[in-house]
């Protein structure tokens, strides 16, 4: 295996803020000399962030902490302790990153508007060194913020902190007089067949209320939690492929007398969905603490969550199996951070026999192989050979139906005793610390098992069939977590 060593990333010396010199009132041209840096009642950000460095650094008031989340783009949705009259927006990020994005502000949640678009400056101080920094001043409503980040030039940036000034005021509650979701078409759906959504898909819906001095909070609901999520922005995630054509959105708001508007929303969505998780596994020269359940569990790029074979193999093979001919159309493999020489797929015949579907080389790390076609086996076989350097380490494989072979038709394996995971969702795996039987020590992962838990539910109304993973996420830990700024990081030494 890999010989990994301790690493540290030192912290540089902290910038000068200039707020902390001067009011910030008196610094921003336009800002009110009587703005108050605003409550914030809640903050969260809509990507994994790394431990220790959740969004509650954001609004800690120390410098010393971060947020920094493990995707380049995501969303900072904040909640203010209550209505402001906002005359500027601080953000300082950590050493000399900047992010690409804006910002938008809600009264009530549910129709946000842009408020401003991210314009960082380079600043420069003989003492504390360099670096860049967000000072808006511009006025809006809010209570609600949605913080968009949508890339930059970097990697990925850590945020020390936000500040967001206002006058507090108490605005007057109001009849909404009616609900629309904004983004239906004429038949009543954000889609049509012929553009379905796909899994993992994600988009925001907007509610727009008739009255647009309403205060009233917009609630919004999944109609089928299982297939498709809503959140309390009405941010749509697309978990599995549909066995229905479409699911449905709702949106409510509740007048100050208790009268409730609500407008609904169709989803279509593909009849596609990664299957693995009903398959049987069998596997040779790969069960050590990254075990092949890993590889199909669904989770693809949580470090630490994959399968790696065992010490000094040189080839090693996972094969998936069904009780029945599929008709598939797609399979994924996640490259981890050590990526193998040779992956050859083959498919199952009916006789038990395999084909080469296809031979993968010259692979590289963190990457996702693909193939696509349509095919009717028995499962796939995964043969790989190693580079003789260090053992290499797969996150996923996903195999996925054809859209012609109807989810509904789908068997379960019989003999399945892995609970394999959900087939999206944060996995939060259990961390177990000490010596392993293998006399190595640090954290390992310990398997829990359950039974398998994919499987078709019809839902109270008897009127639809949802596919959904019954049961909650157990099993494998995570060794580590590659924190990008000033965390340490220790791996296990093979003795």
């Amino acid at each position: 295996m890999k010989k990994m060593r301790k690493v540290k990333y030192i912290f540089p010396a902290l910038l000068l803020l200039l707020s902390a010199a001067v009011p910030l009132g008196t610094v921003v041209a336009g800002a009110e000399e009587t703005a108050e840096k605003a409550g914030v009642k809640s903050v969260s950000c809509s990507a994994p962030c790394w431990e220790g460095q959740d969004p509650s650094n954001l609004t800690d008031d120390s410098e010393d902490t971060f947020m920094n989340p493990t995707s380049k783009t995501y969303t900072v949705k904040i909640e203010l302790d209550g209505y402001y009259h906002l005359t500027v927006f601080r953000w300082f990020p950590f050493e000399g990153f900047y992010p690409e994005g804006d910002i938008s502000v809600s009264l009530n949640g549910g129709g946000f508007e842009k408020w401003a678009d991210f314009a960082f400056e380079y600043i420069e101080d003989p003492t504390y060194g360099a670096g860049y920094e967000m000072v808006y001043s511009g006025e809006a409503y809010a209570k609600y913020l949605l913080v968009n980040v949508t890339g930059g030039p970097q990697a990925s940036v850590a945020t020390r902190d936000f500040s967001i000034y206002g006058t507090a005021y108490t605005p007057d509650r109001v009849d909404p007089e009616g609900l629309i979701i904004a983004e239906k078409n004429q038949d009543g759906a954000y889609n049509t067949a012929s553009t379905a959504c796909s899994i993992g898909d994600t988009f925001t819906l907007t509610a727009v209320q008739d009255n647009p001095n309403s205060i009233e909070k917009v609630v919004w609901k999944s109609n089928s939690a299982a297939m498709i999520t809503v959140d309390e922005f009405g941010k749509v995630t697309i978990n599995r492929g549909g066995i229905q054509p479409y699911y449905t959105v709702t949106a409510t708001v509740v007048a100050p007398n208790g009268t409730a508007y609500s407008d609904e929303i169709k989803i279509y969505v593909k009849p596609i969905a990664n299957i693995a998780t009903a398959g049987k596994l069998s596997y040779s020269n790969v069960d050590y603490y990254w075990l092949p359940q890993m590889a199909f569990d669904g989770v693809t790029s949580v470090f630490g969550n994959w399968v790696q074979p065992t010490d000094s193999v040189s080839e090693y093979y996972m094969a998936c199996s069904f009780d029945q001919e599929i008709k598939f159309g797609k399979v994924a493999i996640h490259i981890a951070v050590n990526p193998p020489k040779e992956i050859e797929v083959l498919g199952k015949r009916a006789n038990g026999s395999y084909e080469t579907v296809q031979t993968f080389k010259n692979i590289r790390a963190q990457s996702v192989l693909e193939l696509t076609g349509e095919w009717e086996y028995y499962g796939f076989r995964f043969n790989v050979k190693e580079t003789g350097t260090y053992a290499s380490t797969i996150y996923d494989i996903q195999i996925f139906n054809h859209e012609d072979f109807s989810l509904a038709d789908i068997k379960q394996a019989t003999d399945v005793t892995e609970n394999r995971g959900p087939l999206t969702g944060v996995y939060e795996p259990e961390i177990v610390t000490g010596e392993s039987a293998s006399n190595s020590y640090g954290e390992k992962f310990t398997p829990s098992r359950a039974d398998a838990a994919f499987s078709y539910v019809e839902e109270s109304d008897g009127a639809e069939v949802a596919l959904c993973i019954v049961s909650c996420v157990l099993g494998a830990g995570i060794i580590g977590i590659a924190v990008l700024y000033g965390l340490t990081i220790n791996h296990k030494k093979r003795k």
